[in-house]
């Protein structure tokens, strides 16, 4: 399991989709459940695991998606 910063995981993010976000913005989303929770802390510094991110990057449903509808 690799153990990655809040600036990794929005390089891994901009990588794979080209969208770029600031690290804040993805540990709000963490916080708020849009994004999965961090593993643990080191010190003050909240680490993810890299399989889960690029899991829940390749779940993300694209700029424009309508997610309150239902099939």
């Amino acid at each position: 399991m690799a153990e990655i910063t809040a600036q990794q995981c929005v390089d891994i993010l901009f990588e794979t989709t080209g969208r770029r976000i600031g690290p804040g913005t993805f540990r709000s989303y963490a916080h708020r459940g849009y994004a999965p929770a961090p593993v643990r802390h080191i010190g003050r510094t909240p680490v993810w695991d890299e399989a889960e991110i690029v899991e829940w990057i390749a779940e993300r449903p694209g700029q424009g998606t309508r997610t309150d509808l239902s099939s």
